[in-house]
């Protein structure tokens, strides 16, 4: 399945601007980053994505806490979090949010770009349906 006109937001505090360049190889794909789960708020009210790449370690709110505020606004857009901060409960709070999965900095490229594809390659009819479940940790 060719990815066609997707939209991708990356929330990083430091490396927003890294992981969206790595992104913006995939073709069909626009990425917009934020460097705050504020300024993501702002994006998500602008316009719709289709799919969420979060930090899980950020200041004020990490990405797990804007995870859960999306999911709370009834927002069931695909969540990938990357995070150099993996432990024993990350995997699990992860998955406590619906997301699709979870990928350790600092992470191979070919892994992230692969990753995100899948995602993006899904046919979800109804954006509202559950986001994908095949394994969270890459």
């Amino acid at each position: 399945m060719q990815i066609q006109n997707k939209r991708v937001l990356v929330v990083d505090d430091l490396d927003s601007e890294l992981i969206s360049f790595c992104l913006r190889q995939i073709e069909g794909v626009t990425v917009v980053a934020a460097e705050s789960a504020a300024d993501a708020l702002l994006e998500i009210g602008r316009a719709p994505f289709d799919l969420y790449v979060l930090d899980g370690s950020m200041p004020v709110m990490d990405g797990f806490r804007l995870a859960e505020v999306v999911r709370a606004a009834g927002d069931e857009t695909p969540i990938l979090f990357v995070t150099a901060h993996m432990s024993e409960v990350t995997e699990p709070h992860a998955e406590s949010v619906g997301a699709c999965g979870v990928i350790e900095k600092p992470f191979r490229v070919e892994n992230l770009i692969k990753r995100v594809s899948k995602i993006l390659e899904q046919d979800r009819p109804d954006p509202r349906a559950p986001p994908c479940t095949d394994g969270l940790v890459m």
